[in-house]
């Protein structure tokens, strides 16, 4: 357990007996919000808890604040009177004893779970299993409650449907009773009859084509095909532009990344950035970089520069490519087109770059230093620009 990130507190949480395989595993310690502890603080602790002057002034601020909330959650939910005689000391603390203090505190006390955004805490030594728990509860719930919303969609068509076809012989009559007179009747003959009976057909068949539609789109809406069969490769989308790539979750966090932890931003030449950003590491089941998240996904400083140094570089190559009617939009390349797309334009950027010094081998040039080359140029031209 100590091998891991925050292995104390995951010690400490198994310690206190919470389930491991359950929700609660990553409870947070019951607490009130800082309005709350404001109150009490007018309203004065010694008033709250007796004695409070001589406890420790770390245990005074730091503890305290936490018993209260829990003495007040387990009195309203009868813990209390449950484990405890009714004669014990804790009954006669002014905390439960002053009707309108318990009053103003027992709607209070905040019990959540992972990260609480008043307080800011956040539940440390939770396993990543407890956090896909939690996500997949709430897809299986989502689902469920849209397959519901299917079926009551289908039974409400269905009625619709059969009321509609119910009224249908009725909709015959009144449309030939319409043709007839109370003294004789209006020319009529059986290719009328005939095409009273086909427009009938006609306005149910349209009714029924609408309901099938709506159903149809809820059905999509579920991806029915993927929840059956999400291991089948041939219900993957080949269109998918991140292809042999998966969601990574760090130790000690709830938050699905788009890079492994510790995973480092390379620097390299212009042609392996380039290929990396639309294509991904399929070694190391990295989707393309131009996903990467800078403020989630890269922790190190010299990590974010490198991102933003080749974002700069590969932006530059799509504006080349666009001007030159290369591509009609930037949005255009992908990773079946961007060699080509590439091998077009990189002589330009090089020749723009470098202008009259153009290095023997332009394949070796590094993403970074076409990057400061660029940002330097940008500059002196601002410069000129501002002395004119």
């Amino acid at each position: 357990m100590f091998a891991e990130a925050d292995g104390d507190a995951l010690v400490g949480r198994t310690v206190a007996q919470l389930k491991f395989t359950q929700e609660q595993f990553d409870v947070l310690p019951l607490h009130f919000d800082k309005a709350t502890l404001q109150k009490i603080h007018d309203v004065g602790w010694s008033n709250v808890l007796p004695g409070y002057a001589l406890y420790p002034e770390n245990f005074a601020l730091k503890v305290v604040p936490f018993l209260a909330a829990a003495i007040v959650y387990h009195y309203r939910e009868g813990h209390l009177q449950a484990l405890l005689p009714q004669d014990h000391p804790i009954f006669t603390r002014p905390i439960i004893r002053n009707i309108e203090l318990y009053e103003m505190l027992k709607d209070k006390v905040i019990l959540t779970h992972e990260h609480c955004s008043d307080s800011h805490m956040h539940a440390s030594g939770v396993p990543a299993v407890i956090a896909t728990r939690r996500m997949v509860d709430a897809l299986t719930k989502s689902v469920g409650t849209l397959r519901d919303k299917v079926v009551q969609d289908a039974v409400l068509r269905s009625n619709e449907l059969k009321e509609l076809l119910d009224r249908q012989p009725n909709m015959v009559c009144d449309a030939l009773q319409a043709r007839f007179r109370i003294d004789g009747s209006i020319p009529f003959t059986l290719q009328d009859v005939r095409e009273i009976i086909t427009q009938s057909f006609r306005e149910t068949r349209d009714a029924n084509s609408e309901i099938n539609a709506k159903i149809t789109a809820l059905q999509q809406s579920l991806d029915c095909d993927r929840i059956r069969n999400p291991t089948d490769p041939s219900r993957r989308s080949s269109n998918s532009t991140r292809q042999g790539s998966i969601a990574f979750l760090w130790p000690g966090s709830s938050k699905f990344h788009n890079v492994p932890h510790g995973f480092r931003f390379p620097s390299d030449s212009v042609g392996a950035i380039w290929d990396l950003w639309f294509e991904g590491n399929q070694r190391f089941q990295i989707g393309p970089y131009m996903h990467i998240s800078p403020q989630i996904d890269l922790v190190r400083q010299s990590c974010r520069v490198n991102f933003a140094r080749a974002k700069r570089v590969v932006e530059k190559i799509l504006s080349i490519a666009e001007d030159k009617k290369i591509i009609g939009a930037k949005s255009m390349v992908n990773r079946t087109n961007h060699h080509e797309v590439f091998d077009a334009v990189f002589p330009s950027l090089v020749s723009l770059v470098y202008q009259d010094a153009v290095p023997r081998r332009p394949s070796d040039l590094n993403m970074n230093t076409v990057s400061n080359r660029m940002q330097t140029q940008g500059a002196t031209k601002r410069q000129k620009t501002t002395l004119k």
